[in-house]
């Protein structure tokens, strides 16, 4: 037997079976009418179904031969693309040379910016904290120099403060007197100086609410409406 031959046995050829339909075999079962034609029957039945599981297990080989070719195409295209990269990359080799060395370029750029933004960042840092460590210091010696002139200014406005108020006193206290002695001059009856001192203080009372109605200033009205009453209470009016 030669080697072609040999290759002609091995391979796998689709098998083509002639297996009866369905109903010819129920046609053919319904037939059997003695012992003899059942023997047969059985024996074809039998026959056929070793066939049929033979026939089976054919298909499942060839489905595996083509699995087993289908990997080996793949893997046959693989390695051409990958060939065919090996021969392009070897004919732009010097491009490729010089594209690497840019990219190098370029990686050792950046790492100079990046330490460049580094260097400066920390120096924006540093004088930050040195700006505020000069505010801070400024801010104690400011507080150290004008603590003593703040508390002369509080003194001093304190004591004009003392002083606005011993006037306002002084002046309630002439005002009161000066129109105790008018009253006295114009009624010299007890009972007349009340009626006048209260017809006073509601004429007073009066022009102070138009005036605060108007935003003046009825600070002395005040002062001396505070010296009518005290006036009054001291002639023996109800205060």
């Amino acid at each position: 037997m030669s080697d072609e031959e040999s290759d002609r046995r091995n391979k796998l050829v689709p098998f083509k079976t002639s297996m009866p339909t369905e109903s010819r075999w129920v046609a053919r079962a319904t037939g059997v009418a003695d012992p003899l034609s059942a023997w047969w029957y059985g024996h074809q039945v039998r026959a056929n179904t070793r066939a049929v599981r033979a026939a089976i297990e054919h298909q499942k080989v060839v489905g595996q031969l083509m699995d087993a070719i289908g990997d080996t195409v793949v893997r046959k295209q693989k390695v051409q693309d990958t060939l065919r990269t090996h021969a392009v990359r070897q004919a732009v080799s010097d491009e490729l040379y010089a594209n690497e060395v840019n990219r190098q370029y370029d990686l050792i750029a950046e790492d100079q910016h990046l330490r460049l933004q580094s260097e400066r960042r920390r120096m924006r840092e540093s004088l930050e904290a040195e700006l505020a460590v000069l505010e801070a210091k400024h801010n104690i010696e400011a507080k150290r120099k004008f603590k003593t002139q703040k508390f002369k200014i509080g003194e001093a406005r304190a004591e004009a403060r003392k002083k606005d108020a011993e006037v306002d006193k002084a002046t309630a206290e002439a005002a009161a007197f000066e129109i105790e002695q008018r009253q006295r001059r114009a009624a010299p009856k007890r009972g007349n100086i009340a009626q006048l001192l209260e017809e006073n203080i509601t004429a007073l009372q009066e022009t102070i609410a138009e005036r605060d109605a108007d935003g003046e200033d009825t600070a002395d009205l005040h002062a001396e409406l505070q010296a009518l009453r005290r006036l009054k209470s001291r002639v023996g009016g109800v205060p």
